[in-house]
């Protein structure tokens, strides 16, 4: 009987042996990144292929620091549950906050034990560069975006599947682009088209091609399109694009592009010779989709030399972000801002403490003597004080505990960006954790990508600031995110983030503009804001070109409120599509008071901004607090490039609220919330044309720099051109200032510090295709015979060199000015 049980016993370990035998030799491939690249504190994926020859396996797929690198300042990970000889693409995300040259990705099982691990190489964008993401079947290299750049910043393309697009809010932020071409979509999900959706909403552009495949290609993004395909179309050739782009060739080969019918906001680009729409773009939110009906693989646009410079032309067109269209871009302001609770102090009252003190400073000192003395029993002092030492500090430790109370506290600053043609909003938060005690805990938060902030902050010194503390936590991914074993000292706070969609607040506003009819460039705005919502709207005001108009101090439910507006003919030009430059990487020193970096934040403020954000402020008022918190958190989420505010002819309502926008849920404590959001609403805008003719002013431009020979940053603000040095920049007016007939260009030079009175420059002829040289005299320079230098939607391309003007090339603002008539 004892030999069949240890038999028993034996068996069991050899199968258990084998078990894990046959576990540890599951093999595992990833890919990181976007073809290996990353962008810096913003979401990359990892796709991993799993392989288990073995029995049935359990685990987790993790990203640690202590494998990975300091660039992972937490772990990220995702359950494992893999059937016996199975395979499994699994698809989860990380953040990487510094610069790294691989991430390590580790097959645990349910006991913590390493099973297999690989690693894949990664490599850092900056912020201003460009990244394209192409989804396509055909070969690779058809499709080249590596010339859609900023100046001397990359233009970077990567490759993925369609089924590798998110499903989750917040996780294609890295992208600047993405272009789908002759696939198959049919495959994409709700949940992957409604992200999509929102990421072009929030400043994403999306490409998609029609041709021969124009049904695969459309099947599952046909409600994102300004055409609605339901055929395609012999025709011959494709000489439109030629005519419109430039280049020495006829394109006349016979191809096929897609038909269907237009959407309602759907803006024909180009069309060919019978009026068939071959570039149509719909703008939605802050970005745009471009429907383009021919495809870039099948010819004759395939091998066209001139094919990137169709991709530059939609890039460079698409609209100038707002200031806060990037979300947090500062997260050491952010964190800042977290750690500010208003009414909640973090120590106690000084003067409990120091009767507490004085009280056991007397009860062990005299009156422990005079009752000793008074019982004649001096010698037990031996006993009595450390039973009073041990009695107050049982007291002391019920005191701060009660002191500091039970509750966890989350400190949720939020920003909602809303939409004028979206039911949905995108939600970008910071939030302080403020932790009674040591513990540790968990959160979740519905719908929402969740982690910690990314911080230590790097001090302009170069050091690290010791006020700020880094979180680290176990990001842990499935059906939703979660963060688990955040440990948070007692009176600390962790710093946390976290992404989503939401549904549109109810407050809602239309605007009405048109032209002014006495003055060259102004545009009058009549417009009225309404909240249909529950809650107050606080310190409303409306944004709009180069202007701030304060409302009312509260916006009350149920109020609507008229407002009338006339608009500046000159201001700052918009600032580019690519993204903004971080604080810390430019330090751009501006002569003139209106250049400087954060307009937008002294517009929303006021007479409340605060000059000196580092000053100590203990002693600060509950409304100093709270207006400081408030101004750290703009700080955190606005951004004004090169001093330019990006609103263009967009009308904005912001204010604050105290609502609640994320249903969170902590374990391991009780806790509560304290909810500051900050609520940024475009509104609907019909524009009124006059016929008569306008002035389109500079600031409803976009621009983008086109060249760069020479090192560091050009704009056309503060130009700074050495020896040998040259820029290209080339500028686009919006959708809405785009003129039918332009009768008139003009190219303003202001500040010019060259030492010479005539100030040369060139403009690029689209029809000659040759550049052509020019000298202003004056600040305006009108441009005789302006028709052959307009190129598509209007764009104007110029060139400064530095060597025209014996090498050195000074000018403070550089812009350029239409004028001329709409039909429409």
């Amino acid at each position: 009987m004892i030999f069949v049980a240890w038999m028993f016993c034996l068996s069991q370990w050899g199968l258990a042996s084998a078990q894990v035998s046959s576990s540890s030799q599951a093999s595992m491939e990833i890919e990181a990144g976007y073809d290996g690249y990353y962008r810096e504190n913003d979401w990359l994926p990892l796709r991993v292929a799993l392989e288990n020859p073995g029995g049935d396996l359990r685990g987790r797929l993790v990203v640690r620091p202590e494998t990975s690198g300091s660039a992972f300042a937490s772990t990220f990970s995702t359950p494992v549950d893999l059937p016996a000889r199975a395979t499994q693409n699994i698809l989860f995300y990380a953040v990487a906050s510094d610069l790294t040259n691989q991430v390590r990705v580790e097959l645990l099982d349910e006991e913590g034990a390493v099973l297999a691990s690989s690693s894949a190489p990664l490599q850092r964008i900056q912020q201003p560069d460009h990244l394209a993401v192409v989804i396509t079947d055909a070969t690779a290299g058809a499709v080249d975006l590596s010339g859609v750049r900023s100046g001397s910043f990359l233009g970077v393309q990567a490759f993925m599947r369609i089924e590798d697009l998110p499903d989750q809010s917040g996780l294609f932020d890295a992208v600047d682009m993405l272009v789908v071409s002759d696939t198959d979509t049919g495959g994409v999900s709700d949940a992957q088209r409604d992200v999509l959706r929102q990421w072009v909403m929030n400043g994403g552009h999306l490409i998609v091609t029609g041709g021969a495949e124009w049904q695969a290609t459309v099947a599952g993004l046909a409600d994102l399109l300004p055409l609605r395909a339901t055929a395609v179309q012999d025709v011959e050739g494709l000489r439109a694009f030629s005519r419109w782009l430039g280049g020495d060739s006829a394109l006349a080969d016979r191809t096929l592009i897609a038909m269907g019918e237009l959407s309602a906001d759907a803006d024909v680009l180009l069309a060919d010779e019978q009026g068939l729409p071959l570039v149509v773009r719909r703008i939605m939110g802050a970005g745009v989709v471009d429907f383009v009906s021919a495809s870039p693989n099948a010819l004759p646009l395939r091998g066209w030399s001139v094919l990137p410079e169709l991709w530059y032309t939609l890039a460079s067109s698409a609209p100038g972000q707002p200031s806060w269209g990037y979300g947090i871009l500062r997260w050491d302001r952010a964190a800042e801002a977290a750690r500010i609770l208003p009414g909640f102090d973090l120590l106690p009252d000084i003067l409990p403490l120091l009767v507490f003190v004085a009280l056991y400073i007397v009860l062990i000192g005299p009156i422990n003597y005079l009752v000793l003395n008074r019982i004649n029993r001096r010698e037990w002092a031996w006993f009595t004080i450390p039973l009073l030492i041990l009695v107050f500090t049982a007291a002391a430790y019920a005191l701060g505990t009660n002191l500091r109370g039970t509750e966890v506290t989350l400190n949720q600053m939020t920003l909602v960006r809303s939409w004028a043609d979206s039911p949905v909003s995108r939600l970008d938060a910071v939030i302080g954790m403020l932790s009674p005690q040591r513990a540790v805990y968990g959160l979740q938060i519905d719908n929402a990508a969740v982690r910690p902030v990314p911080l230590p902050r790097i001090l302009p010194g170069g050091g690290l600031d010791p006020t700020l503390e880094g979180t680290r936590a176990d990001v842990a991914q499935g059906e939703d995110f979660a963060l688990q074993d955040i440990t948070i000292d007692a009176g600390f706070i962790a710093n946390l983030t976290a992404s989503a969609s939401v549904p549109r607040p109810n407050m809602t506003g239309e605007v009405s503009i048109s032209d002014a009819p006495s003055v060259d460039g102004q545009q009058q705005v009549r417009g009225v804001v309404s909240n249909d919502g529950s809650v107050p709207l606080y310190d409303p005001i409306i944004l709009a070109r180069g202007i701030a108009y304060q409302l009312p101090d509260v916006l009350q439910p149920g109020d609507v409120v008229p407002f009338e507006l006339t608009l500046p003919g000159e201001d700052l030009p918009s600032p580019t599509l690519y993204r903004p430059l971080v604080a810390g990487n430019l330090t751009l020193v501006a002569a003139r008071q209106e250049l400087r970096l954060d307009q937008t934040l002294f517009d929303i403020l006021g007479d409340n901004a605060v000059t000196d954000l580092d000053s100590f402020f203990i002693n600060e008022s509950l409304a100093g607090l709270d207006n400081r918190r408030r101004q750290l958190f703009l700080a955190a989420v606005i951004r004004d490039s090169f001093g330019m505010t990006g609103r263009a002819n967009e009308t904005y309502l912001m204010g604050w609220t105290d609502e609640r926008m994320l249903t969170s849920e902590v374990s391991g404590a009780n806790w509560r919330t304290q909810d500051t959001t900050l609520h940024v609403i475009q509104l609907a805008q019909e524009r009124v044309y006059r016929p008569e003719p306008v002035v389109v002013s500079a600031d409803q431009f976009v621009w983008s720099g086109r060249t760069l020979s020479g090192l560091g940053v050009v704009a056309p603000m503060l130009v700074r051109l050495d020896p040998g040095e040259e820029v290209t920049f080339r500028f686009t007016p919006v959708a809405t200032a785009r003129l039918d007939e332009v009768e008139s260009l003009s190219v303003v030079f202001v500040g010019q510090t060259t030492g010479t009175r005539r100030l040369p420059f060139a403009l690029w002829d689209w029809r000659r295709q040759q550049w052509v040289d020019m000298q202003a005299e004056d600040t305006q320079f009108r441009v005789p015979n302006p028709g052959r230098f307009i190129g598509p939607m209007n764009a104007v391309e110029m060139r400064l060199r530095s060597d025209d003007v014996g090498g050195f090339f000074r000018v403070e603002r550089v812009a350029i000015e239409q004028s001329g008539r709409f039909i429409r």
